[in-house]
Formats: structure tokens, C-alpha cells, sequence
């Protein structure tokens, strides 16, 4: 769920008409996005960082970013 609001929200701050609905030929850019906030979030799990503190922060980030998107 985090990677995919990740690779929206990048989309709709660049301008990306792109969706999951589209191929991953058609959203290369989403897709990519998508992918690698999937291998950050391995790579999280797997290190000394807690993985609660890191959702916690991302989602400050989130609403930070969902605010100023709004203005």
C-alpha cells in the first residue's frame, strides 16, 4: 500500500498520467517508482532500521506532502 501511494503521489507531482490500470510498457515511470519502493521496503526489514519508525515517518512525510498538494 506504501509503494503504491508512493509511485501516485511522485505521479501526480510530476505530472504522469500514469495508473496501475496501464501496462507496464505504457507507465514505465510509475512502474519503476512502484518497484523500487518495494526493494527499499525489503531492505528495511532486513536491516537495523525498525520498520514501525519507518512507516510511522513515511506517513509524516505523506501528510506533509498531501497537505502542501492542497494549497
Amino acid at each position: 500500500m506504501l509503494a503504491g501511494s508512493a509511485a501516485y503521489a511522485l505521479s501526480e507531482a510530476i505530472g504522469w498520467k500514469e495508473v496501475l490500470e496501464r501496462k507496464a510498457t505504457g507507465a514505465r515511470g510509475f512502474y519503476g517508482v512502484l518497484s523500487v519502493s518495494v526493494l527499499y521496503g525489503l531492505v528495511v526489514q532486513y536491516s537495523p532500521i525498525s520498520p514501525m519508525k519507518a512507516l510511522f515517518w513515511s506517513a509524516v512525510i505523506d501528510g506533509v506532502v498531501a497537505v502542501r498538494s492542497w494549497s
